[in-house]
């Protein structure tokens, strides 16, 4: 998940290259696909997840230390995050 969100964040829309499946063509539809749909992807298939996110996870979204993966999906989810802006 911290990938897809820093990528969203900062758009680094290929950062994931090559993709992170073992399938050559699952790699090339992910790689097809923009930074916010991959998060979104992410974001449904942790929804139930119990485990606790790492730290600098936590951070990039806004959440205590000690959060689950199903928190962070439902904060994204909800569009509690977002692309930064420039200054």
């Amino acid at each position: 998940m911290h990938v897809a969100v820093s990528a969203y964040q900062f758009g680094y829309d290929r950062e994931l290259e090559p993709g992170p499946f073992w399938d050559e063509s699952a790699d090339r539809r992910w790689l097809a696909i923009e930074a916010e749909e991959r998060l979104m992807w992410i974001a449904g298939k942790l929804w139930y997840c119990t485990d606790i996110m790492p730290g600098e996870s936590c951070n990039e979204l806004d959440l205590e230390a000690g959060s689950t993966y199903a928190q962070a999906a439902r904060r994204i989810r909800r569009g509690l995050i977002a692309p930064l802006q420039p200054v």
